[in-house]
């Protein structure tokens, strides 16, 4: 039995479990927590039987872009009206004056 010199403590990604892990320096990737026997990946911080890490961080970037995209693009669209919607109001204001400036007026008209 080896003794570490220093041992490496792994993060739990379980807020319901504090149980503490410490590094063997074996290189297994998926860990059994000691407190309630979950399993994870120790690099990836989640389970995903039937994938490589590597598979997994792709398929994580790829939704979390179509996510970003999808509801992203949304709200985008959605500030991009309301800023039509002040600069057609803004233009509005700036027409009206013209207006009043074309007829020699300095302001209101008077009766």
């Amino acid at each position: 039995m080896e003794v570490l010199a220093s041992p490496i403590v792994i993060d739990y990604p379980f807020m319901d479990c504090m149980g503490t892990l410490v590094d063997d320096l074996r290189e297994y990737p998926i860990r059994a927590c000691p407190e309630c026997c979950r399993l994870f990946c120790v690099n990836c911080k989640c389970l995903h039987l039937g994938m490589t890490c590597e598979n997994y961080q792709f398929s994580r970037q790829l939704n979390l872009f179509s996510w970003k995209h999808h509801y992203g693009g949304y709200h985008d669209e959605l500030e991009e009206d309301e800023e039509e919607k002040e600069e057609d109001e803004d233009d509005d204001d700036d027409d009206e004056g013209e207006e009043e400036e074309k007829r020699g007026g300095k302001g209101e008209e008077t009766p």
